[in-house]
């Protein structure tokens, strides 16, 4: 009796652990994936800092130098760096100082432009009012 029945159960058995094994793959897999949705969810970008925070010029000039001067260098080399990111420094600043100064000069292009229709707009209604006058008075 107990080999056909046996052989039946052992066979549920295995089809059984096939399918927890199964079953146990897709958990983990899905707990994988959550985990990868959590990890990006908190994922903290470090390299953002500089991107919310402006850095001053000399910050800027500071870390270039550290980087082309790294390990051992000599002092020529070190005078050379610097004098070449001094040079930098004066462009930049001279290209912000003309950038000021076109903004500046739009403003007042703008102002000026306002004051001449601000005349205008005056002196086209006051001519209306004189030549009003001049032919009521002539007749």
């Amino acid at each position: 009796m107990s080999g056909p029945a046996g052989g039946q159960a052992r066979g549920n058995e295995g089809s059984r652990m096939i399918a927890m094994a199964k079953k146990r793959e897709e958990e983990m897999r899905a707990l994988e994936e959550s985990k990868a949705k959590i990890k990006e969810k908190n994922a903290v970008s470090v390299g953002s800092f500089g991107s919310k925070f402006g850095k001053s010029a000399e910050t800027v000039l500071t870390d270039e130098l550290s980087k082309k001067t790294v390990g051992l260098v000599t002092l020529e080399d070190l005078k050379k760096t610097k004098e070449e990111l001094a040079k930098k420094e004066r462009i930049l600043s001279d290209l912000q100082r003309q950038d000021e100064l076109e903004q500046e000069a739009q403003k007042e292009g703008a102002k000026r432009k306002n004051r001449k229709s601000k005349v205008a707009k005056t002196a086209l209604s006051f001519g209306d009012d004189v030549e009003g006058e001049e032919g009521e008075g002539g007749e």
